[in-house]
């Protein structure tokens, strides 16, 4: 178990770095580029996205900073790994549209060993603005066939 749990994003990333070389332009910008691969590479799920649809509905005194509140009320720092699926999730959907999210997810394990609970795929259709409803069962009419 963590002690401490790291979280900053690509736009974190790089206002640091700007202020940075801002202050002290002695430093280069490609050694800063490393350190940041470093602490990506070293820090366990540090690096949040899908955070932006959030952005809008913070307020704060400096709007500048919202990004920085929104990745850490709703980021989601492991969104892409089913993101990384997302063509043949799509294409999945597109061939067979009546699957459950339960069933999504198992042909994801099927295909690539990866097993997303059935919320990780409603998270990933909520992303990419992607609805999915379906009719709701009906019982069979007694004057027309169904």
């Amino acid at each position: 178990m963590d002690v401490y749990r790291a979280k900053w994003t690509a736009e974190i990333h790089e206002e640091w770095m700007t202020a940075l070389l801002r202050n002290e332009p002695h430093r280069s910008r490609a050694r800063l580029e490393r350190t940041r691969e470093l602490m990506d590479s070293n820090t366990r799920d540090c690096l949040v996205t899908a955070y932006a649809h959030l952005i809008p509905s913070l307020t704060l005194p400096d709007a500048n900073d919202r990004h920085v509140l929104a990745a850490e009320r709703g980021g989601n720092h492991r969104s892409h790994r089913i993101d990384g699926h997302r063509d043949w999730i799509l294409a999945l959907i597109e061939a067979e549209p009546d699957l459950t999210l339960a069933q999504i997810a198992e042909r994801l394990y099927e295909r690539a060993g990866y097993c997303p609970r059935p919320s990780v795929v409603h998270q990933f259709f909520v992303r990419h603005a992607i609805t999915r409803k379906k009719r709701p069962a009906t019982r069979p009419s007694r004057t027309a066939t169904t």
